[in-house]
């Protein structure tokens, strides 16, 4: 299936001469200067049927603030997957990884967006659920990885990601399938993916309330148990990060003490990434004990 689809990843020979140049400017942010050259394609008659190009040309239109061609885009992209057969939910995920694992993060982004609007009014099976989480989880781990997260690209965020994340928080609380273990752990990841969304996009006090509740209901559904998941010791440490964003420093200091503790506790992951976030609590911990905030 995955063969199908990276045979439309081949360039036409015209394509070919502009795909460089187009993928160079999107990751330097200049995707208005990427719009123009895809619009001189157009203009120009070129057929751009190729699914790569087509996943750069909807991100493009939707960092440039053009909805209404960004939509009438997504729907030929939609049949263009589906004309590959690529439109399971576990074989879109496959090639977004990869995207992202080829360092084309943005194009990455993009197809995980195209996954979630494809999913998000379908009718709803476990399988639709946990691809809506594996899209934000994916989501937020390519814009991690990326180095200039601008004004343009947290506004981005902030139209498309965001809405989806807390939609799935809402889905998952009106959910009336059995709440086992992986269904709670999986509705903590959309908790997570929601409060980065609004870390990206700067809306800090947003940010406090929706972790809050991200720490409350870890704490209701996993107990005592919940000192072994490394992402209650996230959650803390990002507690104490917001307040410490808004120089909140008591506060600060005292999630950030427990994200240590929480982190020190935590069995679900390898020692070596505990370590890693360990160290970075005690850094942000001691700009305050310093006072060099």
């Amino acid at each position: 299936m995955l063969a199908l689809f990276a045979n439309v990843f081949f360039l036409m020979p015209k394509l070919s001469l502009f795909a460089g140049r187009i993928s160079t400017l999107m990751r330097k942010g200049k995707y208005h200067e990427a719009y123009g050259i895809m619009l001189a394609l157009e203009r120009c008659g070129q057929e751009l049927r190729d699914t790569l190009f087509l996943i750069r040309y909807y991100s493009i239109l939707v960092l440039t603030d053009r909805p209404s061609k960004a939509d009438l885009l997504f729907t030929e992209l939609c049949g263009v997957l589906r004309n590959n057969q690529v439109t399971r939910p576990q074989n879109i995920l496959k090639v977004a990884e990869k995207l992202k694992k080829d360092k084309l993060l943005m194009e990455s982004i993009c197809l995980y967006f195209v996954a979630a609007r494809m999913f998000v009014n379908t009718t709803k099976t476990y399988e639709i659920d946990l691809t809506l989480l594996q899209c934000l989880q994916g989501i937020t781990q390519a814009l991690d990885a990326m180095i200039d997260k601008d004004v343009l690209l947290r506004l981005t965020i902030k139209r498309n990601v965001v809405p989806h994340a807390l939609a799935m928080l809402r889905q998952a609380r009106d959910t009336k399938r059995l709440k086992n273990k992986h269904t709670r752990l999986m509705e903590s990841v959309a908790f997570h993916c929601a409060e980065c969304c609004l870390y990206y996009t700067k809306e800090h006090e947003a940010r406090l309330e929706l972790v809050e509740e991200a720490i409350s209901f870890m704490e209701k559904s996993f107990r005592h148990d919940v000192v072994k998941y490394q992402l209650y010791g996230t959650f803390l440490h990002n507690l104490g990060s917001t307040y410490l964003m808004l120089t909140q420093l008591r506060p600060a200091e005292a999630y950030l003490c427990k994200a240590i503790k929480a982190f020190r506790n935590a069995k679900d992951h390898n020692p070596v990434d505990l370590k890693m976030h360990i160290a970075q609590s005690q850094a942000k911990l001691e700009l305050i004990t310093t006072g060099k905030v």
